[in-house]
């Protein structure tokens, strides 16, 4: 269940940081509006409802000092986050499953009980990180100070748990298919690979029969790398 709910970035879950992402959205009327969004703290459990779960724009550095203009995830075309090197990066809005709308509903109405949520509203930014022909892999974004590139592949983590997932186009929730902790740059193992080859096989049992297949007869080693995964798939399914 923790797990799971890790997937939901900082926007829906009680992650209570103060870290600035400068940020960039690129609306459906063709306007571009910059500014900086931050994590969730206690304090935002008192806005309305209507803007708690939309992206939440403001104007400046310091969010206590700053104003903000609430945008909904259909009112943008794009949204770009930068890193530390000021080099964007893409994410892609998903839905949570309705186990995690449902815990994320009763953690939140621990700290402001006339809270109410609606699951039609909420919607995760997450990082894009590599396209495939019918589905994409996604990775967990975080308000975090060392938002920055891996030193591995070209897709962006933090030093901390990063949740791959895979959403297929014509689909707006996405699927977990395994997750990888990095800490001070050192990527450590905290699954087994029967738990990515079990995910792998459910995800791709229709997109990829050949990557099913070649789990089943030992052709195919996850070694525990969602990344790897996904780009099997990529290199014989696409």
């Amino acid at each position: 269940m923790k797990q799971k709910l890790l997937i939901l970035c900082s926007l829906i879950a009680a992650n209570f940081s103060f870290s600035q992402i400068k940020t960039k959205l690129v609306l459906n009327d063709g306007s571009v509006k910059t500014g900086y969004t931050f994590a969730m703290e206690a304090s935002d459990l008192d806005k309305s409802s209507a803007d708690l779960f939309k992206i939440n724009l403001y104007n400046g550095k310091k969010k206590k000092k700053s104003s903000f203009k609430a945008f909904s995830k259909d009112e943008i075309k794009e949204m770009s986050v930068f890193n530390r090197k000021d080099q964007p990066v893409k994410l892609v809005f998903v839905k949570p499953t309705m186990e995690e709308f449902n815990q994320t509903k009763k953690d939140l109405g621990k700290f402001n009980k006339k809270l109410v949520l609606n699951y039609e509203d909420i919607w995760t930014p997450m990082i894009f990180v590599k396209a495939g022909q019918d589905a994409d892999l996604l990775a967990t974004f975080t308000y975090e100070d060392d938002f920055k590139i891996a030193t591995r592949g070209n897709f962006y983590v933090t030093d901390s748990y990063t949740f791959f997932v895979v959403k297929k186009k014509n689909e707006d929730v996405a699927q977990l298919l395994g997750d990888i902790n990095k800490t001070s740059g050192i990527t450590v193992r905290i699954g087994k690979d029967k738990n990515l080859e079990k995910n792998a096989k459910v995800i791709f049992k229709d997109l990829c029969p050949k990557l099913v297949a070649d789990i089943n007869n030992g052709t195919f080693n996850v070694k525990y790398d969602p990344v790897k995964v996904f780009d099997y798939y990529t290199a014989n399914c696409n």
